[in-house]
């Protein structure tokens, strides 16, 4: 699927579950949508807003913010923590669970999937007779660029 193709296919998702569950249908909402289908990367709320503002486009900080709530609901974008008391958001369409590496001292994020994650998951889930819905996995380090600036202290 290209990017128009997908751009519409999010568009048609996003209008039907906001019909269906009685929600307004405004410009703001789908102007955020399309900030987010621009972005490469992680996002947190307040950089959806500058981005947006940047552009000419006012959309109020708490509209974003409901926003961001509503295609969480409707399942094209995820919700990350990274071990910091705010969030992040990244579109969760087209792609599968993934995990992520964390730098702590430069707050890089380097995205990775691997078949014995998958494995793993799966077979605990077996044993737990549990039905998994998403993975996260983050696993915080130090990275390359960093390892060669700073002293690290080892792994306990």
């Amino acid at each position: 699927m290209d990017g128009n193709e997908r751009a519409t296919d999010l568009r048609e998702r996003f209008r039907r579950f906001l019909k269906e569950n009685q929600f307004k249908q405004t410009g703001e909402r789908y102007k955020i949508l399309e900030e987010i289908e621009n972005m490469d990367s992680h996002f947190e709320a307040d950089d959806l807003v500058i981005h947006l503002r940047q552009k000419g486009k006012r959309v109020s900080r708490a509209t974003v913010y409901r926003t961001l709530n509503l295609l969480e609901q409707c399942g094209i974008i995820r919700r990350v923590r990274f071990g910091e008391n705010h969030n992040h958001f990244e579109l969760a369409v087209e792609r599968s669970d993934h995990a992520h590496l964390i730098c702590t001292y430069c707050s890089k994020v380097i995205e990775f999937d691997d078949e014995v994650l998958e494995e793993l998951q799966h077979r605990i889930s077996e044993k737990f007779r549990f039905k998994p819905l998403r993975r996260s996995v983050e696993i915080y380090g130090v990275c390359p660029e960093c390892q060669k600036k700073w002293t690290v202290p080892s792994a306990k």
